[in-house]
């Protein structure tokens, strides 16, 4: 756990491992935005464009980190590929980036 003394870490300092990920049934595995700031929000979306899920920091014990186990918002693990995300802080700045995911 990082603990934070002073300054909120900012969106440069996001940290995505590992990447790429494996993800998938057979496995208790996550990938990690780490070094998020509090109160964010990352989207991920296809490499089209089609949104695949929202997350929130505050749901993950508010530790300034967001874990996505690979699944859509339905709850279905997605294909391997290449996805794209944006991560929103609370004053509406935003960071994008791509990730990797390979199937197990």
């Amino acid at each position: 756990m990082d603990v934070f003394i002073g300054n909120v870490p900012a969106l440069e300092n996001v940290k995505t491992y590992p990447n790429p990920a494996v993800l998938g049934s057979g496995r208790n595995s996550y990938m990690l935005f780490n070094n998020v700031p509090s109160g964010s929000e990352l989207q991920l979306f296809t490499i089209s464009g089609k949104h695949v899920c929202t997350l929130h920091e505050a749901d993950f014990g508010g530790d300034n980190i967001i874990k996505w186990d690979g699944k859509n918002r339905d709850g279905v693990y997605i294909s391997q590929g290449i996805y794209l995300y944006l991560i929103k802080d609370g004053a509406g700045n935003k960071r994008t980036g791509k990730v990797a995911v390979k199937r197990d």
